[in-house]
């Protein structure tokens, strides 16, 4: 069963503890633009994930901000905690985070030269 989460809560972690499980994105790769614009301003839109029942997070949506803030060597980054998700959710979620982040990239690359 598929869930919405309202209400979560926004915690600062350290992205060398986030755990990055399997994601629907197969390329994860980190354009340079991308890398400096987190080296310069943080992680500006917060990454999703959940805690297991050990504590640890767990990265639903985010996984390229969370490994372009480990490899910027930011010591914390914004996590909006939801609940655990079943599989099927996650899956969904990702594709309809990875559509938008291509979409968003086409249309900020048409607009660059404005």
């Amino acid at each position: 069963m598929t869930t919405t989460d309202t209400t979560r809560t926004l915690v600062h972690v350290d992205p060398t503890t986030i755990v990055l499980d399997t994601n629907v994105r197969t390329d994860a790769r980190l354009d340079k633009d991308f890398v400096a614009s987190v080296r310069d301003h943080g992680v500006m839109q917060p990454v999703v994930g959940y805690r297991d029942q050990d504590g640890a997070v767990h990265v639903l949506q985010g996984q390229r901000r969370t490994l372009a803030a480990v490899e910027t060597q930011r010591e914390t980054i914004p996590v909006y905690l939801a609940e655990t998700p079943d599989e099927a959710g996650r899956i969904i979620t990702q594709m309809v985070e990875n559509d938008g982040g291509a979409i968003a990239s086409k249309q900020h690359s048409r607009s660059a030269g404005v």
